[in-house]
């Protein structure tokens, strides 16, 4: 894109600096520059639910999104770049996402339905505590070229020091504290602890984000016949037999986990509407 068609947005972002709209219209400038559709941005803060801050996608998407987002986060790959406290920069789907992770059931079940062709993330550091993500994708036009992603690398670091200076400005007026939300990320970790051992909790946290077999037993430095092993176990201890019904009991528990909560989402679900103790570890 030539550089008369998003300098004046950019000129805007810079004008919107402090106020609400810096995040539409920063949003704006990298849709612009690497030729995606829609955008949403996304505060990261260590212990807290993540906030969507702005996004554009279509009505019926942005309902969905809101709705879905305390499951839809702990499992999504940019989380866990988060997680990571990776460097910022950009980053693609492709590139980021486990090996099993587009035949996994959080694919199946929150990003296949929403036609999503193509996916790129402008992840940037705030501070020592929070960062930004620009989560971009295409529905409509397929995916973007690397010239476009190429363009996009070019002016990050401007995109990254308006992002910070942004932020500056909020914690300056108090309006930054208004974006802390819910911590639930501890859900996700405690699931299964009162129940299961320790490497069955691994291994289940590493299948729902998408991991094989293959590439649990890499990460664990176990092998992919010790990897069928804990899968037979957790799945009889959870009365389970598929990824798809460890997926669906993984929802149903921390529906019920009160916000805040630092126990086994597992418990709740145990002693909620089933009437048995549950699985035994």
């Amino acid at each position: 894109m030539a550089l008369e068609h998003w300098q004046p947005l950019l000129a805007e972002a810079i004008e919107a600096l402090g106020e609400e709209a810096f995040y539409a219209r920063l949003a704006r400038v990298c849709e612009q520059v690497a030729g995606y559709e829609s955008s949403v941005v996304i505060i990261y803060t260590e212990g807290q639910c993540p906030v969507v801050v702005f996004d554009d996608l279509p009505s019926d998407y942005s309902s969905s999104y809101r709705r879905n987002l305390p499951a839809e986060y702990i499992l999504d790959p940019y989380f866990t770049l988060f997680e990571n406290r990776a460097p910022s920069g950009i980053y693609r789907l492709q590139d980021i996402s486990p090996d099993h992770f587009f035949k996994s059931e959080i694919y199946k079940t929150y990003y296949e339905p929403q036609g999503i062709k193509d996916e790129t993330g402008v992840f940037c550091k705030l501070d020592e505590h929070r960062y930004l993500l620009v989560d971009m994708a295409n529905r409509l036009q397929g995916k973007v070229g690397i010239g476009n992603i190429r363009r996009l690398q070019s002016i990050f670091s401007m995109l990254a020091a308006l992002a910070i200076k942004h932020e500056e400005l909020l914690a300056i007026t108090g309006e930054a504290q208004k974006l802390i939300g819910a911590p639930l990320d501890r859900a996700f970790y405690n699931f299964g602890k009162d129940f299961l051992s320790a490497r069955e909790c691994e291994v289940i946290q590493l299948i729902l984000k998408g991991h094989s077999s293959k590439s649990i037993a890499r990460l664990l430095e176990i092998s992919e016949d010790t990897v069928k092993v804990h899968r037979k176990r957790f799945h009889a201890k959870l009365e389970i037999s598929s990824q798809a019904e460890l997926f669906s009991l993984f929802l149903e528990a921390i529906a019920l986990l009160p916000l805040g909560s630092d126990e086994d989402p597992l418990s709740y679900y145990f002693s909620g509407e089933r009437t048995s103790a549950g699985p035994t570890r």
